[in-house]
């Protein structure tokens, strides 16, 4: 092979090297354009438009107001888990209370004493004591 064969060849593979670098920062440029482009503007007032005027320095400020509306948004569902997960709680209490009662009134129909009903189904000795005097009668 002759020099300038190789030379042709090595400024072939670099031309294509370099076509392959720029196409892969084009394309990188444009997702992060999209990116920022696809997300909703927060608002930002002019004066803040004005201190941020290197990209850097906006592009960091977008993300940040766009984090601070992701946790806002996080905050308020985790607030309405809690408040669903505390109702049903309650709910899950009163049924084990209401089935506690059925019990304890159908051991006093059967002639057990506060004692007997108290033990079997872990009340205290005077709510036991209640039930079955109310329910003999």
């Amino acid at each position: 092979m002759t020099l300038s064969a190789a030379v042709i060849i090595l400024a072939v593979f670099a031309v294509g090297l370099a076509l392959i670098v720029f196409g892969w920062r084009a394309r990188r440029a444009a997702a992060a354009s999209a990116v920022v482009a696809l997300a909703p503007l927060p608002v930002v007032t002019e004066d803040a438009v004005e201190a941020a005027a290197d990209p850097v320095d906006a592009i960091s400020q977008r993300v940040a107001a766009l984090l601070h509306d992701h946790e806002r948004r996080l905050t308020d569902a985790f607030s309405h888990v809690r408040e669903d997960l505390s109702g049903l709680k309650s709910d899950v209490e009163w049924l084990a209370g209401e089935r506690m009662i059925e019990q304890a009134i159908a051991l006093a129909q059967t002639g057990s004493d506060a004692e007997e009903i108290g033990q079997e189904l872990g009340l205290s000795r005077d709510q036991a004591a209640t039930i079955a005097l109310f329910r003999k009668h």
